[in-house]
């Protein structure tokens, strides 16, 4: 887990996650770069890091059909993904738009993986997640914990609304 592409392309899956030793047919993976390609003026992608094979050997964003059109790479889609592609493409107001993720034909997967790249992208490890309510993780005691002299000194979050839902651990 997790195993890439339709049944037909036969992903071993990948034991260990960010693995850059392996090439990604043989379960290799570089960290993903989901949060973007740039932060604060710096590259959030991988730089002089990749897996092994990759024919492209530096960071790279998640794989759209405009990343494949740029590096050429749509030419390898057969007839038949390109056309499901553009249906999809259709709805999400351009081709280019349409990712991996979003690509019900697998074709973008597919030719990704052909060349030694991984669909969702090459980037840094994040040791600051600043998305994330505290930045840098720390230990807070689970609500439900069999260790309860350890919530004074590990309290967790204050009551509050958080990704649209109520966190109301503090007060339980």
């Amino acid at each position: 887990w997790p195993c890439w592409g339709k049944p037909e392309i036969r992903h071993p899956g990948t034991a260990n996650l960010y693995s850059t030793g392996l090439h990604v047919m043989d379960g290799g993976s570089p960290f993903r770069a989901r949060f973007g390609v740039e932060r604060n003026g710096e590259t959030l992608l991988a730089e002089g890091s990749y897996t092994k094979g990759s024919e492209l050997t530096d960071g790279y964003p998640e794989f759209t059909m405009a990343v494949l059109q740029k590096l050429g790479w749509d030419k390898d889609l057969t007839a038949e993904e390109h056309s499901i592609i553009e249906k999809i493409g259709a709805d999400m107001g351009g081709i280019g738009k349409v990712s991996w993720s979003t690509d019900l034909s697998g074709g973008i997967q597919r030719v990704v993986l052909s060349h030694g790249c991984h669909p969702y992208g090459n980037g840094k490890a994040r040791a600051v997640a600043w998305n994330l309510p505290d930045p840098v993780p720390i230990h807070r005691e689970p609500i439900y914990t069999p260790k309860v002299d350890l919530v004074a000194k590990y309290p967790t979050y204050p009551d509050a609304k958080q990704f649209r839902l109520p966190n109301i651990g503090f007060s339980v």
